[in-house]
C-alpha cells in the first residue's frame, strides 16, 4: 500500500483508502501597495537601448563577402567538375 508522508512532521497525509488526513485552508493575499519609483517607469523600446544595439545591418558588400567565403569552403566546384 502506498502512503504519503509529510517530510517535516513525518505524519501520514493520506490514509490507506487514499482519503486526506489534513485540513487545507486557502491562502489570503494582501494587496501590495507601493509607491512608484523612477525604476518602475517604462522606457520605450528602441534598438539603441536593446541587446541589438551592436548589430551590423547587412549590405550588399557584406553579403558578397559571405557568399565568396562560403563558396571557398564548400565543395561545389568539385561536384560541378
Amino acid at each position: 500500500m502506498n502512503y504519503i508522508y509529510n517530510p517535516k512532521t513525518n505524519k501520514k497525509i493520506i490514509d490507506e483508502e487514499y482519503h486526506p488526513l489534513i485540513d487545507l485552508k486557502p491562502r489570503f493575499f494582501e494587496e501590495i501597495k507601493y509607491k512608484m519609483s523612477a525604476e518602475d517607469v517604462k522606457i520605450p523600446w528602441t534598438v539603441e537601448n536593446s541587446l541589438f544595439k551592436d548589430y551590423r545591418v547587412e549590405n550588399e558588400e557584406f553579403l558578397e563577402k559571405c557568399f565568396l567565403k562560403d563558396w571557398d569552403c564548400s565543395k561545389i566546384e568539385k561536384l560541378l567538375g
